[in-house]
């Protein structure tokens, strides 16, 4: 997962004791909810500054993207997402109103492995069966 920012300038940062919000482009009690939240308590106390998060679903994560890139450039709003939301999507579809560059990444906030896993009885044991390869 990322953070991401719009593209701010430094002068246009409001004040420090501004709450900041933390989109996320999925709905409430998934994984990346989950771990916003745990990442806004840790940024509040580092920071003294409320974060409240907010969960924008929708689209695959387009909706929440395309509402952090339509933030005022203050630095009072930030995005965790997956990279698909932030850099795969527009790679994927052209017709979304932004390009993979517009989200600013800031730093990778954790990593997951993902599994292909297949039914217990399938007859396919390995990735070539899948593909038909074998």
């Amino acid at each position: 997962m990322l953070a991401v920012w719009p593209r701010v300038r430094r002068s246009d940062v409001k004040s420090v004791s501004d709450p900041i919000s933390l989109i996320v482009p999925f709905p409430a009690d998934g994984v990346t909810d989950l771990t916003a939240r745990v990442l806004a308590r840790h940024l509040e106390c580092r920071w003294s500054v409320p974060v409240k998060v907010r969960n924008v679903a929708g689209s695959g994560g387009t909706t929440g993207t395309l509402e952090l890139l339509g933030a005022a450039p203050d630095g009072r709003t930030m995005m965790l997402s997956a990279t698909g939301q932030a850099t795969q999507n527009p790679a994927i579809d052209s017709t979304l109103p932004y390009r993979w560059h517009d989200p600013l990444p800031v730093v990778r906030v954790s990593a997951s492995a993902l599994a292909l896993v297949v039914r217990g009885d399938s007859p396919c044991t390995a990735l070539a069966d899948l593909l038909g390869r074998r």
